[in-house]
């Protein structure tokens, strides 16, 4: 456990510790096309409401990096409405133009297959989704095309050994992004498993465990303060000694030496039960324990700073209010 300034565990809660943002000036922005409304899916179901999601979002044209839109995107079903006309195309053999139509078997085959009705072509929307960079090959020089970039707009050989959509599915690329697209749906569906949140959650606990740990250290001296007991004497400097108290000692020969009352309170609270202090005391180096008689002032300033804060809150507050003190004189009647 590293050392941290006591002063660090207090935060203001003054209104005078708010940020002030002026006003900026106001921009002309772009026009920005209009979208259709979308309902935020169920994640408890795994289901999505949408008013038309199929239309939602031509994948041809996906610029946004939002995770709904990412999510919408994957469940839809990519295969087309019953009133779609499956598009064609020319090829000439053996001097004969021939016609190869898209069919509805592509896309049942391929779930990731889906057509963009405002390029005319086919493209594949994990890759256009999840791909970080638009090169590919064994060197990363080639500039990735087809299904990614540009749409697929030839339908002759699309399946088969050497078909477009079978090579493509498997490219290496290909498969990292279909992978990318399962870990996000998990993590989109299960916020908890985030990396990101698994470390703010670690982060949360450890602030937990630290605060436990000074928790009994403060409360003691509060304890000692409010009581008018004084807190160490001269015997108080480093580790706390949990050897036997005296009533268990009554039979021992051994001294026993006299720590000073904060320690011996914290002893006291040790002996009671309080588990957290014990491992604490016992765990921590030596300038990690917070029990010194530097730390112990810190701490007693801090506390000043909190009562001063709420006296001068409430005088604040009231319309009026008295202040009683009282002196005293030294022997020959002074006032001090």
């Amino acid at each position: 456990m590293s050392k941290r300034k006591i002063s660090s565990y207090f935060t203001s809660t003054s209104d005078n510790s708010k940020h002030f943002i002026p006003d900026q000036p106001k921009q002309v922005e772009k026009e920005q096309p209009v979208i259709p409304l979308l309902i935020e899916p169920n994640k408890e179901s795994n289901t999505i409401v949408t008013s038309n999601s199929s239309n939602y979002t031509d994948i041809g044209q996906v610029v946004s990096s939002i995770e709904f839109i990412k999510f919408t995107i994957l469940e839809r079903n990519n295969k087309p409405s019953e009133d779609f006309v499956f598009p064609f195309s020319l090829h000439n053999k053996k001097g004969k133009e021939e016609k190869r139509y898209l069919r509805l078997n592509h896309f049942q085959k391929f779930s990731w297959l889906e057509y963009s009705k405002n390029e005319n072509g086919l493209f594949c929307k994990t890759c256009v989704l999840f791909l970080t960079t638009t090169m590919g090959g064994a060197h990363k020089t080639e500039q990735l095309n087809r299904l990614v970039t540009k749409p697929l707009n030839l339908y002759s050989k699309l399946l088969g050994k050497d078909g477009a959509l079978e090579i493509h599915n498997s490219t290496h690329y290909h498969k990292k992004a279909a992978q990318c697209a399962i870990d996000f749906k998990i993590t989109y569906l299960n916020p908890n498993r985030e990396v990101i949140n698994m470390l703010d959650s670690q982060r949360k606990k450890e602030v937990a465990e630290n605060r436990a740990r000074i928790r009994p250290i403060i409360e003691t001296i509060i304890f000692l303060g409010r009581q008018n007991i004084a807190l160490r004497g001269h015997r108080d400097d480093g580790k706390v000694s949990f050897d036997e108290f005296p009533i268990d000692n009554v039979d021992n020969d051994k001294s026993v030496i006299n720590e000073g009352n904060f320690k011996q309170l914290l002893k006291y609270r040790v002996a009671s039960g309080d588990h957290v202090l014990k491992n604490h005391l016992e765990t921590s180096t030596a300038r990690a324990t917070y029990i010194s008689g530097f730390t112990q002032n810190e701490i007693i300033n801090c506390c000043s700073k909190v009562i001063l804060d709420k006296i001068c809150s409430e005088a604040k507050e009231a319309k009026q209010f008295s202040v009683i003190f009282d002196g005293t004189t030294d022997i020959s009647n002074i006032s001090q």
